[in-house]
This record gives C-alpha cells, sequence and structure tokens, in this order.
C-alpha cells in the first residue's frame, strides 16, 4: 500500500494542500507532495476518520482541524475549480457540528458518524483493540451489497 503523508505530516496544512491542489504548501512537509489534481468537471470524495469534539477535528500532529478551517478549505477548493461535486465522509465524535452550513449546497454533501452532539463508537473490538468504528464498517460493508 502506497501512503502519501505519515506521523507529523498528517496535519491540517497538509490536509488544506491535498484537498486545494496546493502543491509548494505540500512541499513543505515529508511526504509524497501528492494533492488534489481534480477540475471543476470531476467529483471527489473525502473520507476522514480521527477524535472530534464540537467543531473540532484531531489531527495525528499539531493544531485541531475546526469547523471554520474545513469550511474555508472546501470553499476554496470549490473558487479554484476543484470539484464539480464534493462527498465527505466524516468519522470522529460530535462530527455533524463540521457540517453545520453546508445545509442545502447541491455540490457539497457530507455524511458523519454522529450528530454535533453525540459520541461516534468503535467497534469489531477484541482484547482491548478495536479493528474498526461502526459508522464506517456499516457504510463500507452496506456498500459493498449494493
Amino acid at each position: 500500500m502506497h501512503v502519501d503523508y505519515r506521523t507529523t505530516s498528517v496535519n491540517k496544512y497538509v490536509f488544506q494542500a491535498v484537498l486545494t491542489g496546493d502543491a509548494t504548501l505540500a512541499s513543505m512537509f515529508e511526504g509524497s507532495g501528492r494533492v488534489l489534481q481534480s477540475t471543476s468537471a470531476d467529483n471527489v470524495f473525502v473520507y476522514y476518520s480521527d477524535h472530534g469534539a464540537y467543531n473540532i477535528l484531531g489531527m495525528p500532529s499539531g493544531p485541531v482541524l475546526t469547523r471554520s478551517d474545513l469550511l474555508s478549505y472546501i470553499n476554496r477548493a470549490r473558487s479554484l475549480g476543484m470539484f464539480h461535486k464534493l462527498s465527505i465522509y466524516v468519522e470522529a465524535c460530535e462530527s455533524g457540528s463540521m457540517l453545520a452550513g453546508l445545509e442545502g449546497d447541491s455540490f457539497v454533501n457530507g455524511l458523519t458518524a454522529s450528530s454535533a452532539t453525540e459520541d461516534s463508537y468503535a467497534c469489531n473490538c477484541a482484547k482491548g483493540i478495536c479493528y474498526a468504528d461502526l459508522f464506517s464498517y456499516k457504510w463500507m460493508t452496506n456498500s459493498e451489497q449494493v
């Protein structure tokens, strides 16, 4: 499996660079430097899984990603013509708070593991290790059956 960014390079700045196609910003961090090279004719899918709280998503390194950051990155990508439609799935506690403000947007749709005020849950746990999150496990399993 090829991984473009690891450890300290998995942060909100690299997330911004990838989503907005900013290779210059991405080059400031260790990794492949790959960013989206999509156009306004492309549909883009973003899947994000980590810890969260109201209006924030945790990152493996550096500061948290705020709702304001996320909406700013999405709007920047839109203005740059990086997508026709953007679908974003978020697996994190209180992840519903992150997409508030996108209701009625016919070009950006999102699906979250929880509302703005509830936890999301791990599943497939054995001996203290959980191998999946319930939301992600269910949509991936159900997608295979369609």
